[in-house]
Protein backbone atom coordinates (compact mmCIF):
# COMPACT_ATOMS: atom_id res chain seq x y z
CA UNK A 1 0.00 0.00 0.00
CA UNK A 2 1.06 3.14 -0.62
CA UNK A 3 0.46 6.50 0.32
CA UNK A 4 -2.11 7.55 -2.18
CA UNK A 5 -3.64 3.98 -1.13
CA UNK A 6 -4.34 5.37 2.58
CA UNK A 7 -7.60 6.34 2.63
CA UNK A 8 -8.07 10.23 3.57
CA UNK A 9 -9.65 11.18 6.59
CA UNK A 10 -13.44 13.58 5.71
CA UNK A 11 -12.77 17.17 6.78
CA UNK A 12 -14.11 18.32 9.94
CA UNK A 13 -16.64 20.61 9.11
CA UNK A 14 -17.25 22.08 12.23
CA UNK A 15 -17.93 20.73 15.93
CA UNK A 16 -20.97 18.63 16.46
CA UNK A 17 -21.95 21.07 19.41
CA UNK A 18 -23.44 24.17 18.57
CA UNK A 19 -21.32 27.13 19.30
CA UNK A 20 -21.70 29.19 22.69
CA UNK A 21 -22.83 32.96 22.54
CA UNK A 22 -20.07 34.99 23.73
CA UNK A 23 -21.28 37.33 26.42
CA UNK A 24 -21.65 40.97 25.30
CA UNK A 25 -21.64 43.93 28.00
CA UNK A 26 -23.81 43.39 30.09
CA UNK A 27 -22.41 39.76 30.66
CA UNK A 28 -19.26 41.41 32.22
CA UNK A 29 -21.67 43.84 34.47
CA UNK A 30 -21.39 41.76 38.16
CA UNK A 31 -24.67 40.65 38.78
CA UNK A 32 -25.00 43.13 41.89
CA UNK A 33 -24.70 46.18 39.72
CA UNK A 34 -26.95 44.60 36.75
CA UNK A 35 -29.30 44.70 39.76
CA UNK A 36 -29.01 48.13 40.74
CA UNK A 37 -29.46 48.74 37.08
CA UNK A 38 -32.79 46.87 36.55
CA UNK A 39 -33.96 48.82 39.83
CA UNK A 40 -32.82 51.84 38.97
CA UNK A 41 -34.75 51.60 35.72
CA UNK A 42 -38.01 50.32 36.93
CA UNK A 43 -38.22 53.34 39.46
CA UNK A 44 -37.32 55.74 36.63
CA UNK A 45 -40.14 54.51 35.03
CA UNK A 46 -42.50 54.20 37.91
CA UNK A 47 -41.76 58.01 38.41
CA UNK A 48 -42.34 59.01 34.95
CA UNK A 49 -46.01 57.29 35.33
CA UNK A 50 -46.77 58.69 38.98
CA UNK A 51 -45.98 62.14 37.62
CA UNK A 52 -48.10 61.71 34.21
CA UNK A 53 -50.82 60.41 36.20
CA UNK A 54 -50.51 62.82 38.63
CA UNK A 55 -50.68 65.97 36.09
CA UNK A 56 -53.56 64.52 34.22
CA UNK A 57 -55.57 63.93 36.93
CA UNK A 58 -54.73 67.44 38.55
CA UNK A 59 -55.21 69.09 35.68
CA UNK A 60 -57.69 67.84 33.04
CA UNK A 61 -61.10 68.55 32.19
CA UNK A 62 -61.82 70.96 35.01
CA UNK A 63 -64.60 73.16 34.82
CA UNK A 64 -66.90 70.84 32.99
CA UNK A 65 -63.95 70.23 29.93
CA UNK A 66 -63.85 73.49 29.20
CA UNK A 67 -60.38 73.57 30.71
CA UNK A 68 -58.60 70.82 29.65
CA UNK A 69 -55.11 71.59 31.14
CA UNK A 70 -53.69 74.09 33.32
CA UNK A 71 -49.83 75.07 32.84
CA UNK A 72 -48.12 73.86 34.85
CA UNK A 73 -50.28 71.48 36.67
CA UNK A 74 -51.71 72.33 40.58
CA UNK A 75 -49.19 72.09 42.91
CA UNK A 76 -46.27 71.77 40.68
CA UNK A 77 -42.51 72.35 41.43
CA UNK A 78 -41.30 74.15 38.69
CA UNK A 79 -37.70 75.89 37.04
CA UNK A 80 -37.74 79.65 37.63
CA UNK A 81 -38.41 80.12 33.65
CA UNK A 82 -41.22 77.94 33.26
CA UNK A 83 -43.92 78.80 31.03
CA UNK A 84 -47.34 79.06 32.24
CA UNK A 85 -50.92 79.17 30.99
CA UNK A 86 -53.88 77.61 29.83
CA UNK A 87 -54.97 75.09 27.08
CA UNK A 88 -58.84 75.82 27.01
CA UNK A 89 -62.15 74.06 24.63
CA UNK A 90 -62.11 74.95 21.47
CA UNK A 91 -64.05 78.15 21.31
CA UNK A 92 -62.31 79.84 24.36
CA UNK A 93 -59.70 83.09 24.95
CA UNK A 94 -58.29 84.04 28.17
CA UNK A 95 -56.17 86.39 29.73
CA UNK A 96 -53.37 86.24 32.62
CA UNK A 97 -52.64 87.36 35.89
CA UNK A 98 -50.17 86.34 37.80
CA UNK A 99 -49.68 86.83 41.77
CA UNK A 100 -52.68 89.56 40.86
CA UNK A 101 -50.35 91.27 38.49
CA UNK A 102 -52.15 91.13 35.10
CA UNK A 103 -49.81 89.85 32.12
CA UNK A 104 -50.06 92.46 28.89
CA UNK A 105 -51.65 90.42 25.44
CA UNK A 106 -48.51 91.60 23.96
CA UNK A 107 -46.43 89.85 26.37
CA UNK A 108 -48.74 86.57 26.14
CA UNK A 109 -49.14 83.72 23.16
CA UNK A 110 -52.63 83.23 21.41
CA UNK A 111 -52.53 79.79 20.35
CA UNK A 112 -56.11 79.88 18.56
CA UNK A 113 -55.70 76.98 16.97
CA UNK A 114 -55.27 75.07 20.18
CA UNK A 115 -57.04 77.51 22.81
CA UNK A 116 -54.09 78.03 24.23
CA UNK A 117 -53.16 81.44 26.12
CA UNK A 118 -49.18 80.74 27.38
CA UNK A 119 -46.93 83.11 29.21
CA UNK A 120 -42.97 82.97 29.31
CA UNK A 121 -41.12 84.44 31.57
CA UNK A 122 -38.07 86.67 30.45
CA UNK A 123 -35.99 89.72 30.21
CA UNK A 124 -37.91 92.61 29.35
CA UNK A 125 -41.35 91.18 30.81
CA UNK A 126 -43.63 92.11 33.73
CA UNK A 127 -41.95 89.16 35.17
CA UNK A 128 -38.20 87.89 34.53
CA UNK A 129 -38.25 84.81 36.37
CA UNK A 130 -40.58 83.17 39.05
CA UNK A 131 -39.78 84.14 42.64
CA UNK A 132 -38.66 80.82 44.64
CA UNK A 133 -39.11 82.48 47.91
CA UNK A 134 -43.43 82.88 47.31
CA UNK A 135 -45.96 80.21 45.91
CA UNK A 136 -46.73 81.39 42.77
CA UNK A 137 -50.63 82.00 41.69
CA UNK A 138 -52.38 82.19 38.28
CA UNK A 139 -55.34 83.24 37.55
CA UNK A 140 -56.69 82.83 34.25
CA UNK A 141 -59.87 84.61 33.19
CA UNK A 142 -61.74 82.70 30.45
CA UNK A 143 -64.49 83.37 27.82
CA UNK A 144 -66.55 82.32 25.11
CA UNK A 145 -65.90 83.90 21.71
CA UNK A 146 -69.20 83.78 21.53
CA UNK A 147 -70.35 85.58 24.96
CA UNK A 148 -66.95 87.76 24.79
CA UNK A 149 -64.93 88.90 28.17
CA UNK A 150 -68.03 90.47 29.66
CA UNK A 151 -69.45 86.83 30.78
CA UNK A 152 -66.22 85.37 32.14
CA UNK A 153 -64.61 82.76 34.69
CA UNK A 154 -61.89 82.65 37.02
CA UNK A 155 -59.90 79.51 37.49
CA UNK A 156 -56.62 80.21 39.84
CA UNK A 157 -53.96 77.55 40.30
CA UNK A 158 -50.72 78.02 42.77
CA UNK A 159 -47.41 76.26 42.15
CA UNK A 160 -43.83 76.21 44.03
CA UNK A 161 -40.43 77.09 42.30
CA UNK A 162 -37.40 75.20 42.84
Amino acid sequence: MSDTDTPLEPMDEGSPRPPTRVPGVWGQIPVVVRIGLVALLLIAAGGVYAVTRLTSESSANLDNGVVQQLIPAEASKVPQQTQVGIDLADGYNASLSVNGIAIPDDQTDHIVAFSQVLFQPGAGKVFEKWDASVPTCVTATYWSYDTGPSQSTLRTWCFSVV
